[in-house]
C-alpha cells in the first residue's frame, strides 16, 4: 500500500510540474501565436480550468476593453469558449485533452 502511495504521489507531483510548463509556454505545445496579455490569460485559464473577465483583467493588468478582446481573440483561436453562465471561460475540447496528454 505504501508503495502505491508514494507511486500515486509522484505522478501527482510530476502532473502537476508538467502543467505548470505547458501552461506556461502555450506556443510550444499548441502552435500559436500569443501576445504576453494572451498568454498571461491564457495560462490562467489553463491553471485554474476556467475564468471570468474581471480576473483576466487582474491577470494582465488591461482595462475592461481590452482585456474583453483577448477573452475574443483566444475563443477565435479555439482555445478558450464560453462555460455555463456567468461570463465564465474554459479551455475548450479540442485543447483540454491535449493538456492533459502534455500534462503526463
Amino acid at each position: 500500500m505504501q508503495n502505491f502511495r508514494r507511486a500515486r504521489g509522484d505522478s501527482r507531483k510530476s502532473t502537476e510540474n508538467a502543467r505548470k510548463r505547458t501552461c506556461a509556454e502555450p506556443e510550444a505545445w499548441l502552435g500559436v501565436n500569443l501576445t504576453d496579455e494572451q498568454a498571461r490569460a491564457f495560462a490562467f485559464v489553463c491553471r485554474y480550468g476556467e475564468a471570468t473577465l474581471p480576473q483576466l483583467k487582474a491577470v494582465t493588468g488591461l482595462p475592461t476593453q481590452k482585456a474583453a478582446t483577448v477573452l475574443e481573440l483566444l475563443a477565435t483561436q479555439k482555445l478558450i469558449e464560453p462555460a455555463g453562465t456567468g461570463g465564465r471561460y474554459a479551455l475548450t475540447e479540442p485543447v483540454a485533452p491535449r493538456q492533459d496528454r502534455s500534462s503526463r
